[in-house]
């Protein structure tokens, strides 16, 4: 049997289906997946969903499969696509501010620009997949000029408290430590990464633990903070967030 919480999380999950679908009922929900309500309430009370059924959902409906079976990120997959929107406007403004750079005699590669990675949800609560992109961003002079400095376009909505929200260019400088209140970019020895709040580090039996903080985006409410703990050991890049350009 499932526990408490797991159980909690599929009773949740239901209700995300439905609301997607406008369903009141398990009669309802299973009209729109081709079942019997039978059906339907078996895989409640077992607290197993057919991955399909998400599928079907989000199909149908045009909704994210993080949302219906996480709860989190934009519940819409259309607010995913204008954000592929956005990448896509920011690289043609790169080649035309590249060819302004250009007639001026200025090589954008060698004196102001950083490159520019993106972050794809993943499906763990606070993390993104990392993903490189043939982009570059006009950086300030600072980070244009540090060894390592480089851009990261905001995903999700885990900062909207802290003022980051989706399409966001946050700069980052991985030579400066970061101090408590710092907005960060951390990635894993694993290719997983994530921008959230510094809060400083922890030592105790097992290793040191640097203290990420974030929160969780609410349907039907608030966002919700929460507490990141990662082991310093698998941390592969740790950077402060030194600039962020909301607008274009």
């Amino acid at each position: 049997m499932p526990g408490n919480r797991e159980k909690i999380g599929v009773e949740a999950a239901f209700e995300r289906l439905k609301k997607a679908a406008g369903c009141k009922t398990n009669t309802d929900l299973g009209r729109v997946l081709g079942i019997s309500q039978a059906s339907v309430s078996q895989a409640k009370a077992k607290g197993r969903i057919p991955a399909d059924w998400f599928l079907t959902i989000s199909s149908k409906y045009d909704v994210s499969i993080d949302w219906l079976v996480y709860g989190v990120g934009p519940r819409h997959r259309g607010q995913a696509a204008e954000l592929e929107a956005r990448v896509r406007q920011l690289e043609r403004e790169n080649e035309d501010l590249r060819s302004q750079l250009l007639e001026k005699g200025i090589e954008p590669e060698r004196d102001l620009i950083v490159p520019v990675v993106s972050l794809a949800e993943c499906g763990l609560k606070g993390w993104e997949r990392r993903s490189p992109t043939s982009m570059w961003a006009a950086a300030p002079p600072d980070i244009a000029k540090a060894e390592e400095g480089f851009a990261v376009v905001a995903v999700g909505h885990s900062m909207a408290p802290a003022g980051i929200m989706p399409g966001h260019i946050l700069f980052c400088d991985p030579k400066q430590e970061p101090v408590i209140g710092d907005v960060v970019f951390v990635e894993q020895d694993d290719g997983r990464a994530t921008v959230k709040l510094f809060s400083g580090r922890s030592s105790r039996q097992g290793g040191r633990f640097i203290i990420l903080e974030g929160w969780l985006p609410k349907q039907d409410g608030p966002p919700q903070p929460f507490t990141l703990e990662v082991r310093e050991s698998v941390v592969k890049v740790l950077a402060p967030v030194i600039y962020i350009k909301r607008r274009l």
